[in-house]
C-alpha cells in the first residue's frame, strides 16, 4: 500500500467535484517530485511549447496549468501602491467595502417562489400595501373587506412567508404592519 487511500476524497455532502480534490494532491505530487529529482535541471525555465511537448499535451492547456498555479502566489494587502498623482495608498485600501444591495438580492430570490405560491388576492394586499403604500383601510375599502380583516390576512399573508423562509417574527416585525 502506498497510503494515499487514507487520504480524504471529494465530499458528495458539500458538492465538490473530483477535481477540486484531485488538482491540489497532483500539483503538490509533482511539486515533490521535482523539488527531489529535477528541480534546476535545464537552468532557465522551459518556455511553453517545450512544457507542452515534453508533456505530450496542448499550448492551451500548459497555459491554463500555469494559470491555475498562480493562485498559491499572494500579495500582502499592506503593499504599497503607486497612484497616478504621486501619494501612495496600500493595495487594502483600494478594495471596496461590502454592498448591503447583496442582502437586498438573497431576500428577494427567497421569496419569489414564496410570493409565486400566494393566490391573487394575497398577492393584491401585498402589492397594495407594500408597493403602492396604501393604509388599510383604502385596502379594504378596496377589496371589499374591513380595516381589521385586512390587517388580520397581512397578519396571516406575512407570517407564512416569514414561515416559508424559516424567520421567526419578534416584536417589531409584529408592530411594522399596523397602521398609525
Amino acid at each position: 500500500m502506498d497510503g494515499t487511500q487514507d487520504r480524504p476524497g471529494p465530499d458528495e455532502e458539500f458538492h465538490t467535484t473530483f477535481l477540486t480534490y484531485a488538482t491540489p494532491m497532483i500539483a503538490g505530487e509533482i511539486k515533490r517530485h521535482f523539488r527531489d529529482t529535477t528541480w534546476d535541471v535545464l537552468g532557465r525555465d522551459p518556455t511553453v511549447t517545450e512544457l507542452a511537448h515534453r508533456l505530450d499535451a496542448g499550448v492551451d492547456e500548459v497555459v491554463d496549468a500555469m494559470d491555475a498555479a498562480a493562485v498559491y502566489n499572494t500579495t500582502s494587502l499592506d503593499v504599497a501602491v503607486g497612484m497616478a498623482d504621486g501619494d501612495g495608498s496600500t493595495l487594502g485600501d483600494l478594495f471596496g467595502a461590502d454592498d448591503p444591495a447583496y442582502d437586498l438580492i438573497v431576500d428577494r430570490e427567497s421569496l419569489k417562489p414564496l410570493l409565486a405560491g400566494l393566490d391573487g388576492r394575497d398577492k393584491r394586499i401585498l402589492l397594495l400595501r407594500y408597493f403602492r403604500n396604501l393604509p388599510q383601510t383604502e385596502i379594504g375599502e378596496e377589496i371589499g373587506v374591513s380595516q381589521m380583516q385586512v390587517s388580520r390576512l397581512l397578519a396571516r399573508i406575512l407570517g407564512e412567508l416569514r414561515s416559508g423562509l424559516g424567520v421567526r417574527p419578534g416584536r417589531a416585525d409584529a408592530e411594522r404592519g399596523k397602521d398609525e
